[in-house]
């Protein structure tokens, strides 16, 4: 999601919005005929992205926050509508539900309304639980493959949490189901957006997977240091970026992983789910896409298989703890056992 501006003083109260917030008759009903009452929160400024306009308010009638997305373009609205609408009658998991809609018969104004949700905290994120998120991804990425739907705008700022800090994916605002017409070039944030969108042919889901894999290596970067992954996911982040942070996981992790197997942690002090984490990335942002894991694939992959036993070392306090004191081996000054 695109945020245009951080001063949000500017944005006032639209007549559809004030006319929605202020119906508090009979008529005033959802088209399940369900009466509705919403309240703007006054103490929540609105936002602005590239194609809405975000305001936030309290549903009156079912006693919960709710989010107010005001879409500027009518034919994009409908776009999008109808896209929430599928996206409920297949039951994708994890993405967001759209609780009620009003349009403006004056002005044509498409308001859809959403749950609030809480962002996802990637600070101090343990590793069970990035692969808790990334399985919850992956899966939904995996369903809209399956109807042909791609969302083309995988970014941590469109990942949020609901009240069991489960993963709910949000903005379609610029999915496309695909077909025969290529997406729009450069479709997508920046530094989120993968390779092949850039040289308008594209028109699959593989891009998805490669920004879920930026995600990735953004969580992992406490995890997986020295890689270069604190450079993932910004606005120039360039293919020379991803090609180095490659040559770092190769050496670093990958090639150590194949050579030493199961004895790897005895070597190098580091526990065997981070060299699988470190193979699911590498896999996840390969810049070919047709080298690129696809989500059955990464479902089935050793990291998201692993079982909770597997974890154990990796805490993020007590990761973090054993890297500041040192007491990550180096490979180099051990003797060891290759596995074979």
């Amino acid at each position: 999601m695109l945020i245009l501006h951080q001063n949000f003083s500017s944005i006032s109260i639209s007549s559809s919005i004030d006319k929605l917030c202020s119906l508090a008759d009979n008529n005033n009903v959802n088209e399940r005929g369900e009466k509705r009452l919403y309240v703007i929160k006054e103490d929540k400024e609105p936002m602005e992205t590239f194609c809405s306009l975000i305001y936030f308010a309290y549903d009156e009638i079912n006693k919960r926050d709710v989010v107010f997305k005001q879409i500027k373009d009518i034919e994009w609205a409908k776009k999008e509508l109808a896209l929430m609408k599928k996206l409920e009658k297949n039951n994708v998991p994890n993405t967001i539900k759209l609780l009620d809609y009003y349009i403006d018969q004056e002005t044509g104004d498409h308001i859809l309304i959403f749950p609030y949700l809480k962002k996802i905290d990637t600070s101090h994120m343990d590793l069970a639980y990035i692969q808790k998120l990334m399985k919850q991804l992956i899966s939904t990425l995996k369903c809209l493959n399956d109807l042909n739907i791609a969302h083309l705008d995988i970014t941590l700022s469109n990942l949020m949490c609901d009240e069991n800090d489960n993963l709910v994916l949000i903005d379609f605002g610029l999915s496309l189901n695909c077909g025969s017409e290529p997406h729009p070039i450069g479709c997508g944030t920046p530094g989120f957006i993968a390779p092949e969108l850039f040289d308008g042919t594209c028109n699959d889901c593989t891009p998805d997977i490669y920004s879920a894999g930026i995600v990735f290596g953004i969580l992992l970067q406490p995890y997986i240091p020295k890689c270069g992954l604190e450079n993932l996911g910004g606005r120039f982040t360039r293919s020379d970026t991803i090609s180095n942070i490659h040559d770092n996981l190769l050496e670093n992790y990958i090639y150590q992983s194949n050579n030493y197997r199961k004895s790897v942690i005895n070597i190098t002090g580091v526990p065997v789910i981070i060299y699988k984490a470190a193979d699911l990335l590498y896999k996840m942002t390969q810049t070919d896409p047709l080298d690129r894991i696809k989500p059955s694939e990464i479902l089935k992959h050793p990291f998201m298989t692993a079982s909770e036993a597997e974890f154990e070392l990796c805490t993020y306090k007590d990761y973090i703890e054993r890297l500041h004191s040192n007491l990550l081996k180096s490979s180099s000054k051990r003797f060891y056992e290759y596995y074979s």
